[in-house]
């Protein structure tokens, strides 16, 4: 843009629109490996537990308890809470 003769940025600028959405609500969907052959499922798991953290425990946990389904349903979701707000702070 550097190049740009002053006139033609002047021009474009006048076409730039700003905008503010508030965010009501996040939603996300996760997957903990069901979609994995049965030996990638128990390397997921073996690696988590080498890693012996609260975070990897509660992983291979879930790794384990869905092993065989995929995710079909709302429960299988995470949502934000009820009448959660974004930080409006600038």
């Amino acid at each position: 843009m550097s190049d740009a003769p002053a006139d033609f940025i002047q021009t474009l600028l006048h076409g730039i629109v700003g905008l503010e959405l508030p965010i009501r609500r996040l939603e996300g969907k996760w997957k903990v490996s069901q979609n994995r052959t049965e030996e990638e499922r128990k390397g997921v798991i073996e690696g988590l537990a080498k890693l012996d953290t609260n975070e990897s425990r509660a992983m291979k946990a879930l790794v384990k308890k869905h092993r065989n389904r995929a995710p079909a349903n709302d429960r299988d979701c995470l949502h934000a809470p009820a009448g959660w707000q974004a930080d409006r702070a600038a």
